[in-house]
């Protein structure tokens, strides 16, 4: 095993949604994070004067980023500069950002409002979406695209068939990936890769929280912006799944999924778009969105024998027990091997629970080639 792979910890930093972007001579070696990257994660650590900074130096080099350039305005309208902030969305206009109707409500930019260039710049937005639209059919742009960062971590000893199961552990609303990434010790599985992504929005009011969908949608995941949200980060979790299984001996048979609240509702979403990549997925105290409870979509696990578990506290205030019931009738109906644990506890994950999901796994590994 070379030096590389002794790391046991590891943080690597993609894009959620692809952007083009180039390298600043000087600015970075080969592999390392853009100063746009980092200007991203500055912002969403809420480091507005690094964001500034580094932002100033990316956007002189590569004037063409519209999304850096709307972040730059959020980084700037946060710090107060609200004029500057009204020129960097200009730029972010003129590059082909033209997401009036998210513009007109980031919370990033409220202090922008009042500003009559402002409503403005949200009236051409309007235009060059109508023209751009009737240009490129079918062209789509989530608001507000930002790094989704996700550590790994590697086992100490290989198996000796050389390759390993992927683990990929998605934390809830409001939690953070240096968090949950503890599940690894407690799981105490051998020889396995673990990943742990970041949600791809901020909680507001919460330094490291972060969420799956944005705030004002996530009392309706069936909106259609929430759905599209759900629909890149499916997305994005298998690109991810992709870059790992590149770069580590990963066994493609044997990648699992667990979530735990939101994070089990991104679980059921992601599995349900991408059958074909799980061996089984563990919903911890989480739901199935309206969005996805399609039975076709859980006939396709069925198709691609992928497993299930579903855990949930019996007192669970934050989702009620009957969402994991309701999800057990559509496994059950669509013929998905699955199991449904009911434990005494509330919105938690119990030690029983945790040893159960080893179990669990150790017994689809064991069916996997």
């Amino acid at each position: 095993m070379n030096a590389a792979r002794s790391l046991v910890h590891r943080v690597l930093i993609v894009l959620l949604l692809p952007l083009v972007l180039v390298s600043i001579a000087n600015a970075a070696k080969p592999g390392d994070p853009t100063l746009g990257q980092q200007a991203t994660q500055a912002l969403t650590d809420r480091d507005y004067d690094v964001a500034v900074s580094l932002f100033e130096r990316w956007l002189e080099a590569d004037p063409n980023q519209a999304v850096d350039w709307y972040n730059f305005s959020c980084a700037l309208a946060l710090r107060g500069e609200n004029g500057r902030a009204i020129e960097a969305l200009h730029h972010a206009m003129a590059a082909g950002y033209h997401n009036r109707e998210w513009t007109s409500k980031d919370p990033d930019l409220e202090s922008l409002h009042e500003i009559p260039g402002f409503t403005q710049i949200l009236d051409e937005m309007a235009l060059r979406a109508d023209d751009e639209n009737a240009a490129r059919a079918g062209r789509r742009h989530l608001a507000q695209a930002r790094l989704g960062t996700y550590l790994l971590r590697l086992p100490e000893h290989q198996p000796e068939s050389g390759l390993c199961p992927l683990v990929v552990l998605l934390h809830g609303r409001g939690g953070h990936p240096d968090r949950f990434i503890t599940m690894a010790e407690r799981l105490g599985l051998p020889g396995v890769i673990y990943a742990a992504p970041q949600a791809a929005y901020p909680v507001p009011g919460m330094q490291d929280g972060f969420q799956y969908w944005p705030e004002e949608l996530r009392g309706d995941t069936s909106a259609p912006e929430a759905v599209l949200a759900s629909h890149l980060y499916a997305q994005w979790l298998r690109e991810m799944i992709d870059e790992i299984a590149r770069g580590e001996p990963v066994d493609t048979t044997k990648i699992f999924l667990i979530g735990f609240s939101q994070g089990a509702a991104m679980t059921y979403v992601a599995a349900l778009e991408h059958p074909g990549i799980y061996a089984g997925i563990a919903p911890l105290g989480g739901w199935i969105p309206d969005s996805h409870r399609d039975p076709a979509r859980m006939k396709a696990l069925a198709d691609h024998h992928v497993s299930l578990f579903i855990g949930h506290g019996e007192g669970d205030g934050a989702v009620q027990p009957e969402a994991a019931e309701a999800a057990r009738r559509l496994a059950s109906e669509a013929g998905v091997d699955h199991r449904l644990m009911i434990y005494s506890v509330g919105h938690e994950i119990p030690d029983p629970m945790v040893a159960d999901l080893r179990a669990w796994i150790g017994e689809v590994c064991g069916r996997r080639p």
